[in-house]
């Protein structure tokens, strides 16, 4: 097995130099990175990190801990996660905890056992409780960064997505498009991004001075299935607009419209929010609110990245989404 001594000979340069340009401490001329890189191929070294894990107490591995693997909303930042962390030599674990609190105190053991560099948190379980389940993380040193988890009650390094804003400005458009009565499909009431999502939602609906009615607000569990008995119900109370949680929800609601008859945007106007890829595959393309999930991803990543480095770093990172009109609202 080659060492970094035969890759410093066979580049002509010093053992230190190879370490350290592996390692990415250091930047090297281009012709001496090239002489690197082609020894490192040449000769088929593989980085023992086992043995760095040894000497820094650390592996090069870092989590990602999302509530579901299925959602686009959440691939789209792990893509960019993973980018950000592979250009920089680490490993991304993926853990799905499929909305549940208990799934995700479960793999924290298993994460200080392995001696992951850090941890990324992606939203909060609808059913948590508390965070002291974290406080293990923090008494073996190891760092992480919330996404998408505004309600904490200690001051721990975040990137978030103002969903308020959201909600709001979607919710405001339609009404200042015509619309007379406007609902939000939401998931669950009780989970963090809906309740904020809501706020926005009923903030917009006060100061154009409409109504708030029990009989706009929707909960889909994020089950589709429930979805087309929900919209039904929703047109009997002469609903003629939805502003919906996610762009998955909103293409189940536009589904479940057109079983019904109704038209859209023309007899139903309907506003979704991601701006995944899932909104340009509709016909007509989905009117969303483009939440920033890859810039989130980045920001998460090169934030938990800085933490590692013990670089200077923001404590928090807000990001405002914005409206994109397509052919839906």
């Amino acid at each position: 097995m080659s060492t970094l001594k035969d890759i410093a000979k066979n580049a002509g340069v010093s053992v230190c130099t190879v370490s350290r340009y592996i390692n990415r401490k250091i930047k090297v001329k281009a012709d001496t990175a090239k002489k690197i890189d082609h020894a490192i191929e040449h000769l088929h070294y593989i980085p023992n990190n086992a043995a760095k894990t040894l000497k820094t107490n650390f592996s090069s591995n870092v989590a990602l801990l999302i509530p579901t693997l299925a959602n686009l909303l959440f691939a789209e930042s792990a893509h960019e996660i993973e980018t950000v962390f592979r250009q920089n030599n680490f490993s991304v674990f993926i853990y799905g905890f499929e909305n549940d609190i208990r799934r995700e105190k479960a793999v924290i053991p298993r994460l200080i056992e392995n001696r992951v560099a850090g941890v990324l948190f992606n939203t909060l379980p609808s059913n948590y409780e508390d965070f002291l389940h974290l406080r293990s993380l923090d008494r073996n040193g190891i760092p992480y960064v919330f996404l998408n988890r505004m309600f904490s009650p200690i001051p721990i390094p975040s990137v978030y997505v103002d969903y308020y804003k959201a909600a709001y400005d979607a919710t405001s458009y339609l009404i200042e498009s015509g619309r007379k009565q406007v609902a939000i499909m939401l998931g669950r009431l009780r989970q963090p991004q809906s309740h904020i999502n809501y706020l926005g939602y009923t903030s917009a609906l006060r100061e154009r001075r409409r109504d708030l009615s029990p009989d706009t607000i929707f909960e889909c569990d994020y089950d589709s299935n429930q979805i087309p008995a929900l919209v039904e119900r929703a047109l009997s109370e002469k609903i003629d607009a939805f502003y919906c949680l996610t762009d998955l929800i909103a293409i189940h609601v536009i589904h479940a419209l057109r079983a019904l008859g109704r038209r859209v945007p023309d007899d139903v106007a309907v506003i979704g929010a991601g701006n995944t890829t899932f909104a340009t595959l509709m016909d007509p393309q989905l009117t969303t609110v483009d939440l920033k999930n890859r810039l989130l991803g980045r920001s998460g990543a090169q934030l938990l990245l800085d933490i590692i480095k013990k670089c200077e770093h923001q404590q928090t990172i807000i990001l405002e989404p914005n409206l994109i009109f397509r052919g839906t609202a």
